[in-house]
């Protein structure tokens, strides 16, 4: 486990233990790594400079919203925004109809359930964007839409997890967290690196394998594959 830090945290998020929802600080430090983490998966994708791309969430995500916000706008993207409920979706129609959108990241079921709502068919909003999915129904629910190029992106406990371009499992940092799976398969984390909350051995909900051969796209982080997600109210 890594030792604790009492830096001022700069974000407050939340994350899921596998029971229930706690705070997630994070000082500027682990901010910036983040940041890193995702700037690694980002650049695998061959998004066109100075695109408009959109980001779908909830206030309560900011500690895995903010880094990405960071790390895509520290690679020269236009950033839309949309919140993650029903009665938003109908911004993100908006969003991918009107400024061509090559990348959305953070479809939820409740992003679906409002397009759906409002009468819009999925493989028209998304066409041929690049979509990562931010829930395991989501994804299950957008493998069937034609067209477009579909990504995985949540957290396992309170570690980012993110499908690079390869999309052959979540890559979690290798250099903040050690992943390892449990008897009965839940996936837990430790953490490697100072924070204001550290981790060791941490339940997640989330039931998989890990692989921890390098993938293909030159990374080394271990990538876990969800086989099951204990449901959160």
């Amino acid at each position: 486990m890594s030792t604790q830090i009492h830096d001022r945290p700069y974000i407050v998020g939340h994350f899921w233990d596998g029971k229930k929802r706690d705070f997630l600080p994070l000082s500027t430090d682990e901010v910036g790594r983040a940041e890193w983490f995702y700037r690694r998966i980002v650049d695998n994708f061959d998004i066109p400079p100075r695109s408009v791309v959109l980001l779908i969430s909830k206030f309560e995500d900011g500690a895995f919203t903010a880094p990405l916000e960071q790390a895509l706008t520290a690679d020269g993207y236009i950033m839309g925004y949309a919140e993650a409920t029903t009665f938003d979706a109908p911004r993100v129609e908006t969003f991918m109809r009107r400024f061509d959108i090559p990348a959305v990241l953070g479809v939820t079921s409740d992003t679906l359930a409002g397009l759906e709502a409002a009468g819009h068919s999925f493989e028209k909003v998304f066409g041929n964007a690049i979509v990562w999915a931010r829930d395991k129904n989501a994804y299950v629910r957008l493998m069937k839409v034609p067209g477009i190029t579909l990504r995985y992106w949540t957290e396992v406990g309170p570690a980012a997890a993110m499908e690079c371009a390869l999309g052959k499992g979540l890559h979690v940092d290798a250099f903040e967290w050690a992943v390892e799976r449990a008897a009965d398969g839940e996936i837990l984390v430790t953490s490697r690196l100072g924070r204001i909350t550290p981790f060791e051995r941490m339940s997640t909900g989330i039931y998989g394998t890990i692989d921890d051969s390098t993938c293909a796209c030159g990374s080394c982080d271990p990538r876990v594959n969800i086989e099951r997600v204990v449901e959160r109210p």
